[in-house]
Formats: structure tokens, C-alpha cells, sequence
């Protein structure tokens, strides 16, 4: 300790005799003492000296000459009349001992400690038990950990559990709260440069351990970047992989566009969700119920006569399909219905009913007025069969048929 001093074989004598209550004691040389400054001290031993058996423990707070300033009475022992020619020695004594760390004791320090041979920031180490070493990949400045060029790890033992824990308590700012922020370049740590679609930007990887008695990837979110890097853009996706048959592999992704893609890779756009292409997967209501598939879109009718022809016409048509439910709208407007008559069948509905007859309504809107029926064909086929309720032909020339039908696939 930098205030404690020592010196070996110091040994002097008293130059005049002291009282009990003496602050100061003249020696008849001061060599070989040390020399203590500020709050620097050393402790000597007093003794007399026909036997040396009357002792006394002073501390020197200061040396002028061969005047010694002391503080009486220490380490247990109390003030005691010493005569010229006692002996003045400094020895190594209980209370030297105590002012120093034990190993197997509680220290507390009341100065700064210094370790020379470390450098400062970085954080003192030892990798085979001995001496304390350090390392510029393992830093911290009062207020940041900084870990560079390496990994951290936890470990837990049985019956615990392991990990990462940060709290933070503040009523100042809605933001504050903890973080986990990564941060991705091309380049080097001195000349970062941008990264490039296709880089990993950042990751979460989660292994179990196997019956094989090996560490298995089973699963993680990843996050990408994407499309053009210009600018202060960086467009990224968001990877989440799952293990179901010994390998990960992506189950989900959520797009740059927001939009999310389950058992696919295709972006279904902002807001919108997609399920895997081939409709065999989807969302489940309960134990069986699937809702696999929903779409909409257009079409364009194709309308015969059952007798005759139809000369001139045009068609349109919307329809959505809610699982296995599908809703068509069909309008045709007869410019020249020709030799047209009996009903008029539809032959391409956009998705083929199932053998079962389903029915539906419509009216015409040009020429009659006449309220519509129309059904399927009930025997798997893709059409759809339009007259009037009185089971008349529902078209001529100006005519429009305007019908809705709901069937199952």
C-alpha cells in the first residue's frame, strides 16, 4: 500500500526522553527511515532500553531531521515514559498485517487500485488461473461492454435456467426501455462499407441437443437485407425457420412490403397474408375445419343457346371463393340472339361445382324484366343453366341477364 512505508533494519535510539503524552520524539539519526509525505506513515516500535520489555507501538506521520512526528498508543498498546537511549526500531507488527487484503476475508478498499501491467478500459482476465492479463476485444468504459471479435456465453447448471436479463426502470421517457440492437457492415471496423441483398444481417439461432449426442440447429429468425441497398435504405425481410424433419427450414417470412408469407417465399404484398401455393395448407377453426384458400377475381363468361345460336353478345364476371365456397356474378348482354332459344347455359364457370345441383336467381334488364333461376349441372361439369321461372328462354336481341349463384367445389 502506497501510505504504508517500510524499510529493512531501521534501528535508532532516543535522543532525549519523552512523556506519555509526547506528539514528537527527536532520534539520534534518522538514516535508513523512511521519509513519509502527505498521508504517508510508518509504525516504530519503542522499547527500554535496560530490557525491552516495556514496549510501545507509535505511528510516524512525518520526519524533519531527527524529529520523528507520532501518534501515541497504537496497535493495542497505550502511551508510556521513555528515557534517553530507548530503543527506536521499526519492526513488523500486528497492525502493518492487518491493513493488508486477506484472501479469505472481505476486503474493502479505500483507494483506487492501479494494476500496472493492464491497460485501462479493458477488463483484467486469466485464461489458465495465474496472471491477470487483458484483452482489446473485451472492454468497458463506467457504462458500455464491449465485446469485439469474440462471443458471450451463459451457462446454467440442473434445475436452472440460464440466459440474458436486462431491467430498466424510468417515468421520464416512454422509450426507454432495453434494447438489443445489432449492427451489420461490409468492410472493416476503420472503412465500414454497404451491405449487399442477400447479407444476413442479423440472427437468433436456437440448438438442441440430440440423441446423437450433438448440438442440432433447430430453429431461428434471421433477417436479411433485400432488394437495392442505396442510400440511407437499407430494405431487409424477416426469416423465421422451425426443424420438423432433421433439417430448419423456412417456415415463415415477413416481407420488406409488410406482408407476410407462410410456406412460401412469395411477397402477397402490404397487409395481406399467403399461404402456401398448392392450397393444402391454411387456417384451422377447432380440431378439422380448414379455411384453405381465398381469392377473387374476374372472368368472362361464355354463353350458348341449348337451340340455336347466339349471333352477337357480350359478357363480364366477378367471383370469389372462400374455401371450398365460390360466389359467381355473371352478366350477358344479347346484342343478337340469332337463332337462339330454350335457356342459356354459361360452359366456363371459374372453378368447376361440385355433383351436386346448386341454384341461384338473376333478372333480365333489357327487354322483359323477367326474374331468372339458374343451376348447376349436377353432374361435375363447369356450367351453369339460365331461364326463366316459368322455364322459358331468357334471352333476345337487347336482352341483359344478370345472374349470382353460390356453389361448393
Amino acid at each position: 500500500m502506497a501510505n504504508m512505508l517500510f524499510a529493512n533494519n531501521a534501528n535508532t535510539t532516543l535522543n532525549g526522553g519523552i512523556t506519555t503524552i509526547a506528539t514528537s520524539m527527536v532520534v539520534t539519526s534518522a538514516t535508513g527511515f523512511p521519509s513519509p509525505t502527505g498521508s504517508q506513515y510508518f509504525y516504530c516500535t519503542l522499547a527500554d532500553a535496560a530490557t525491552q520489555t516495556t514496549i510501545e507501538i507509535v505511528k510516524v506521520t512525518a520526519v524533519s531531521g531527527t524529529t520523528f512526528t507520532i501518534v501515541r498508543g497504537q496497535d493495542g498498546t497505550t502511551g508510556t515514559a521513555f528515557a534517553a537511549g530507548a530503543v527506536v526500531s521499526l519492526r513488523l507488527v500486528r497492525a502493518s498485517l492487518n491493513d493488508f487484503p486477506k484472501l479469505d476475508e472481505a476486503n474493502t478498499f479505500t483507494q483506487a487500485q492501479t494494476f500496472s501491467a493492464l491497460t485501462s478500459g479493458r477488463i483484467p482476465y486469466s485464461s489458465t488461473g495465474g496472471l491477470q492479463t487483458d484483452s482489446a476485444n473485451l472492454t468497458f468504459n463506467g457504462s458500455t461492454l464491449t465485446i469485439s471479435s469474440g462471443e458471450l456465453y451463459t451457462y446454467a447448471g440442473t434445475s436452472q435456467r440460464g440466459g440474458l436479463e436486462t431491467y430498466a426502470y424510468s417515468s421520464t421517457n416512454s422509450y426507454d426501455a432495453p434494447r438489443w440492437n445489432a449492427w451489420r457492415a461490409r468492410g472493416t471496423l476503420a472503412s465500414p462499407s454497404a451491405v449487399l441483398t442477400g447479407d444476413e444481417l442479423a440472427s437468433w439461432e436456437i440448438s438442441g441437443w440430440a440423441a446423437n449426442s450433438t448440438w442440432v440447429y433447430a430453429g431461428g429468425i434471421f433477417l436479411y437485407a433485400t432488394g437495392t441497398v442505396s442510400g440511407a435504405n437499407v430494405p431487409s425481410y424477416m426469416s423465421f425457420q422451425t426443424n420438423s424433419a432433421g433439417s430448419a427450414t423456412e417456415a415463415m417470412r415477413i416481407n420488406s412490403s409488410g406482408g407476410v408469407s407462410i410456406g412460401n417465399t412469395t411477397d402477397p404484398g402490404a397487409g395481406n397474408l399467403r399461404f402456401n401455393t398448392t392450397n393444402t395448407n391454411g387456417i384451422y377453426f377447432g380440431s378439422s375445419s380448414i379455411l384453405s384458400d381465398y381469392e377473387q377475381g374476374t372472368w368472362s363468361p361464355t354463353a350458348v343457346a341449348i337451340t340455336g345460336t347466339i349471333t352477337a353478345y357480350t359478357s363480364s364476371g366477378v367471383y370469389t371463393k372462400i374455401g371450398r365456397s365460390v360466389t359467381v356474378q355473371a352478366t350477358i348482354n344479347i346484342s343478337n340472339n340469332g337463332t337462339g332459344a330454350s335457356f342459356v347455359r354459361i360452359t366456363n364457370l371459374p372453378y368447376t361445382p361440385a355433383s351436386t345441383v346448386f341454384t341461384g336467381s338473376g333478372r333480365e334488364n333489357g327487354v322483359s324484366g323477367s326474374q331468372l333461376s339458374a343451376s348447376t349441372g349436377g353432374d361435375g361439369t363447369s356450367v351453369l343453366n339460365i331461364f326463366t321461372y316459368a322455364s322459358l328462354y331468357p334471352g333476345s336481341t337487347g336482352a341483359s341477364i344478370a345472374v349470382t349463384i353460390t356453389y361448393s367445389v
